[in-house]
């Protein structure tokens, strides 16, 4: 993720304060990699959980400004199997922390791109069509598929984007888990996602 806000922090809704920045979230400043994962329920998949797998690389600098890339690979169910659609993105915010909550203002959110996770696309058109699909049979659904990854990253997008300008807010808690390692909690309760974080090398 290499300035962004990270997906699953958006679609919990979050934010927070420059000035607290610096002393109370200082363990989150420079660049970091970051992973996390959950089951999030989305109105495209009509409110039913889609288990996502997030990575991202983020800046976050002592005004607060956190800026980043993200790639999440949701997990969309296409008849008995699930299509895994990753969503690659850049973005933008500014945080503020408030006691235990973290508030967030989303700056900007751009989609960079929505495609099936590539080293899971010819497992998935395999285990669809079976080993012996014709090569013909093969491209058209690679394409439909390929059509259908790129319409859910639009509507992501479109929910994202909607955030610009808007402050959200969530429980937050951070901790120092060893030597350049940090874990981001947002929310409480079985809801809550952990994001663990490494330092970069500068």
């Amino acid at each position: 993720m290499k300035k962004h806000i990270p997906i699953l922090l958006l679609l919990s809704c979050m934010i927070t304060t420059p000035f607290l920045y610096a002393s109370d979230l200082a363990p989150m400043l420079g660049s970091w990699q970051c992973t996390a994962q959950a089951e999030i329920a989305l109105p495209i998949n009509a409110g039913k959980p889609l288990k996502m797998i997030e990575t991202y690389t983020v800046m976050t600098t002592a005004d607060g400004i956190s800026e980043g890339d993200d790639s999440t690979i949701f997990y969309f169910p296409s008849g008995e199997k699930l299509m895994p659609i990753e969503v690659i993105s850049h973005s933008k915010a500014r945080y503020r922390l408030q006691g235990d909550t973290l508030k967030l203002l989303v700056l900007t959110w751009e989609l960079r791109e929505g495609r099936i996770a590539p080293k899971e696309r010819a497992d998935f058109i395999t285990s669809m069509l079976g080993k012996n699909a014709p090569a013909a049979a093969r491209s058209q659904f690679g394409a439909k598929i390929d059509r259908m990854a790129e319409d859910f990253a639009e509507t992501i997008a479109k929910s994202f984007q909607a955030r610009i300008g808007k402050e959200s807010s969530m429980p937050f808690r951070l901790i120092t888990t060893g030597a350049g390692k940090i874990e981001k909690t947002f929310g409480s309760g079985p809801k809550a996602v952990t994001h663990r974080c490494v330092r970069l090398s500068n």
